[in-house]
């Protein structure tokens, strides 16, 4: 992709890195598939290839309006974009950028100010790493994604400070590994993506030999999910015979929820399930009807308990 960018970014360490990020991205649309927001909504300025394009006239001049403004608000920052792009395109970087001209160049509305400040000051910060495993005994690669019963990419939200996790072990050596660390998410992360966060962990490492596993198993200390006895939920529920048309079906009705209850747009409210909504299972014995579960702490928004 050919670029000018304008005098007032181009010679800037932001304007250099942004430059070389946008000059890597052929508009193949590969993309697209793996974009939730693009897969929600439809329409193509929601997509990593469509926010590309508009950051791209922002950063050669063009005027920046609040509808740019809202396309990239509405990305998750998932970056599961970046999985499927043949380019290398390093799109987390590039919609970072973006954001901050943005934020510089378009003030928010007083309610929209008010709604981000709240969101931001009060989720509970919980940091845990998402991808915590041993090598799988098969030979060749493997990905972190799907978890195995070796672990991987598990994203257990109470993998935090204090707990145990056993993992059984595949190869000589075990050759644990860990990453993808969250600052908080919800059980279930239901959009696909946490509160990113880079993070420095400790972890003590001891091989046991006195019992076995056959899959990932840990144990809480007590108290550590007595975190929340004080709070106030609203639940909404699915209720259907296939799991995970149940556990849909609630999220569904939490985003409908924090929509009419909060204001929340679709995206944001999808976003805010995905770090801070848990999915639990109520039954599994009335057939052939089963019922899920998502709980939303009210106390993230303003007036909460």
């Amino acid at each position: 992709m050919q670029t000018r960018l304008a005098d007032w970014i181009r010679d800037t360490p932001a304007g250099v890195e942004a430059d070389a990020i946008l000059r890597k991205c052929v508009h193949c649309g590969f993309c697209l598939a793996t974009c939730p927001t693009y897969l929600l909504l439809g329409d193509e300025l929601d997509s990593p290839r469509g926010r590309i394009y508009l950051m791209k006239q922002m950063l050669e001049g063009a005027p920046v309006t609040r509808r740019t403004q809202l396309h990239l608000d509405r990305c998750l920052t998932c970056r599961a974009c970046e999985t499927t792009c043949p380019s290398g395109v390093e799109y987390g970087k590039l919609v970072d950028i973006g954001r901050n001209v943005i934020e510089e160049k378009v003030e928010r509305k007083r309610g929209d100010r008010l709604r981000r400040w709240f969101l931001k000051t009060t989720l509970p910060h919980r940091p845990f790493p998402g991808t915590l495993g041993v090598a799988m005994p098969e030979p060749g690669e493997h990905s972190i994604v799907p978890p195995s019963r070796f672990g991987g990419n598990m994203d257990i939200k109470h993998l935090r400070t204090g707990v145990k996790l056993f993992l059984p072990v595949g190869v000589e050596g075990a050759l644990f590994s860990l990453g993808d660390t969250h600052a908080a998410q919800g059980d279930g992360e239901v959009c696909g993506t946490a509160i990113e966060t880079a993070m420095d962990v400790i972890l003590r490492l001891t091989v046991r030999r006195d019992f076995t596993i056959d899959a990932p198993q840990y144990h809480l200390p007590a108290g550590a999910e007595m975190e929340d006895a004080q709070a106030s939920f609203h639940v909404c529920t699915g209720v259907g015979p296939d799991l995970m048309e149940c556990s849909r079906d609630a999220v569904r009705a939490t985003i409908a929820h924090l929509g009419d209850r909060y204001g929340l747009e679709r995206q944001e409210a999808y976003a805010v399930a995905s770090v801070a909504a848990d999915l639990r299972i109520h039954e599994v014995v009335d057939a052939p009807n089963w019922v899920v579960g998502a709980f939303i702490p009210e106390a993230i928004f303003e007036g909460g308990r």
